[in-house]
């Protein structure tokens, strides 16, 4: 299917858009670093170990990685730190090139994913591919969109922030590291995490060595 790439570019040109946001537990980012970002389905199949951020996914769309378009949805975390019994610091963002919508096949979601909202759409796949469109995209920015049946309305967001806080781009398929706008943020960070493991490594064996 085309997955109309000059609207989409156009969209991306006309509200400023520069960046898209995936957040992740830190643990993670070693294998991202190496095998970028891969869906909760490949990263099964390949039998590759990983933290999940949700475990339920009630979206269903495990072929696809969630991200947040120019900030993250700001519910999330607190709520996974309270279900996972995690800290702030547990937690990294990935900023990736809007390109990447350009490239991949993408669900584009006016609110949260995982909302009733879409399950006419989750089996259906006619139906699936109107949310794959450059017009689900930009529907994304509407003036009202709906979460459930409560409406919410564009009012202080800015050209390049949708309308919903929780909306949310499924793309589907990997995402390589070539699109990551701060790799050398994580290769710095995951330097230091060693360094640091190795120091407390280093440190322990004194004390048990005295």
């Amino acid at each position: 299917m085309d997955n109309h790439p000059t609207e989409i570019q156009e969209i991306i040109n006309k509200r400023n858009i520069r960046e898209l946001i995936h957040f992740t537990r830190v643990k993670n980012l070693k294998s991202i670093l190496s095998n970028g970002i891969l869906t909760r389905k490949e990263l099964d199949e390949k039998k590759i170990e990983y933290a999940f951020n949700d475990e339920k996914r009630l979206d269903g769309w495990v072929n696809a990685s969630c991200i947040s378009v120019t900030k993250i949805n700001p519910f999330l975390i607190p709520k996974f730190n309270e279900r996972y019994s995690l800290k702030n610091s547990d937690w990294f963002q990935i900023k990736i090139k809007p390109s990447i919508l350009t490239e991949n096949e993408c669900i584009f979601c006016d609110t949260n994913a995982a909302s009733t909202t879409f399950n006419p759409f989750r089996n259906d796949m006619e139906k699936l591919n109107l949310l794959k469109s450059w017009i689900a995209f930009d529907a994304m920015f509407k003036n009202k969109v709906y979460q459930t049946q409560r409406p919410i309305s564009r009012i202080y967001q800015k050209p390049n922030e949708t309308t919903c806080a929780q909306a949310e781009i499924c793309i589907i398929g990997k995402i390589p590291t070539n699109f990551f706008i701060n790799l050398i943020e994580i290769i710095l960070l995951i330097i230091s995490s060693v360094q640091y493991a190795k120091i407390n490594q280093n440190f322990s064996k004194s004390i048990t060595n005295n």
